[in-house]
């Protein structure tokens, strides 16, 4: 309790208890300004009040930073003790035993609780991104469970804490937490939140992984929304677990932009059943899917669909055809330099022309042979001469920069 005493010249003692030490100061305060117009009375007020907000502001910021520099020493710290043994953890092919783990952490398992498990966090999720070219782990929920991260990430959760960035981890790191953590989240009025938690869902559940793909992809997807998804597939698909039907689900969906994309990820994740389909998407009624359909099957290099391509030129706008050229050419069978030869003598685009010859120089040493003819030919025009020439030195060029 405050207590202060002030003592007169003459006359008794007066004392003030608690909060009546302020009110004798604020009233003094009324009293010297008493005789002030109140504009000044305002101008000293703010300006009081503004010394007051800096103090604090200082205090605050002062404190944060101090907070801060503990954090990096202690994490700095633990990153020399441990950033090695888990790393090694983590790309074991087998799961280590309790023993092993011990001896390669140089502690005791039960040790590691008396660590921040947000170091833990931030730690494994930097090795995780040194590792991104593998797409599965075996050994990283092991790591996440016996260094606590696994538990800080559902107390986040409950918590409503850093939401997004918790989710977001769980998605990169490609661990299970329970689902229903994740339950109030999966249905969140933030679109960004919903996607992610759903993504992590997906992870998490092997009872019904898909069921929110079609809506989903159905809305407008952010920049990060496909990368993320390609990514676990391949995580999926490396776990064995079963994938979804990415050509049905395409023909079913609204958006252009999701439809295409689930046929190009045929290419990297689908079934052989689905690959042979591609050539069913050369004639599709948007022209996203088309395009798609096409570099799924330059991704693969199926001769298969070669022939359905060809049989389908005649039918497209002229950036298809091209597109239709580019195919035939990372196909590259070997069998289509008449097709090459046949297109640049019969299309209408300059554009077109150049694409075909493009190709027909690219594939192996028959198109080039059948390049060379076609330029020494006495009956071309100027113009289609320097087109050629200017394919060649365009091509020798881009090999000796290859090469230097």
């Amino acid at each position: 309790m405050f207590f202060h005493t002030f003592t007169q010249l003459q006359g008794p003692i007066a004392e003030f208890h608690g909060w009546e030490v302020f009110a004798y100061y604020i009233n003094n305060l009324e009293n010297y300004f008493a005789d002030y117009l109140w504009q000044v009375r305002t101008a000293y007020g703010l300006i009081i009040g503004c010394i007051l907000v800096m103090l604090v502001l200082y205090v605050l910021f002062f404190l944060m930073i101090k907070k801060t520099t503990k954090y990096k020493k202690e994490y700095k710290k633990l990153e020399e003790n441990f950033r090695e043994p888990l790393y090694n953890i983590m790309i074991l092919p087998d799961p280590p035993s309790a023993m092993e783990i011990e001896e390669m952490l140089g502690c005791r398992i039960d040790e590691l609780k008396q660590y921040n498990p947000q170091m833990f966090t931030q730690l494994i999720s930097s090795l995780r991104m040194e590792l991104c070219e593998i797409l599965y782990l075996p050994n990283i929920q092991l790591v996440c469970g016996i260094t606590g991260v696994t538990d800080y990430i559902e107390r986040c959760l409950v918590g409503q804490k850093r939401v997004f960035e918790i989710l977001q981890m769980v998605v990169n790191l490609n661990i299970r937490i329970s689902e229903g953590e994740l339950a109030i989240y999966l249905n969140h009025h933030n679109p960004n939140i919903r996607l992610m938690a759903r993504l992590a869902y997906t992870t998490c559940t092997e009872n019904e992984p898909y069921q929110f793909l079609e809506e989903d992809l159905n809305q407008k997807m952010p920049l990060w929304r496909p990368m993320l998804t390609h990514r676990l597939f391949g995580w999926l698909q490396e776990c064995g677990r079963p994938m979804p039907s990415f050509l049905t689900i395409a023909e079913s969906l609204k958006n252009d932009q999701a439809a295409a994309f689930l046929i190009e990820e045929v290419a990297y994740w689908g079934s052989e059943t689905e690959k042979n389909e591609l050539s069913k998407f050369f004639l599709a009624p948007r022209y996203s899917s088309r395009l798609a359909a096409m570099r799924a099957t330059a991704q693969l290099a199926r001769q298969e669909n070669e022939q359905a391509l060809i049989d389908s030129y005649d039918h497209q706008p002229e950036s298809i055809k091209r597109e239709i050229l580019k195919t035939i050419l990372a196909i590259n069978s070997g069998k289509q330099v008449d097709f090459f030869e046949r297109v640049y003598n019969i299309t209408s685009s300059k554009e077109t022309q150049e694409q075909a010859m493009t190709c027909m120089y690219l594939y192996g040493s028959e198109g080039r042979r059948r390049f060379e003819i076609i330029r020494s030919q006495t009956q071309i025009g100027d113009e289609h001469r320097v087109l050629l020439d200017q394919i060649d030195a365009t091509n020798l060029l881009k090999q000796l920069q290859q090469y230097s």
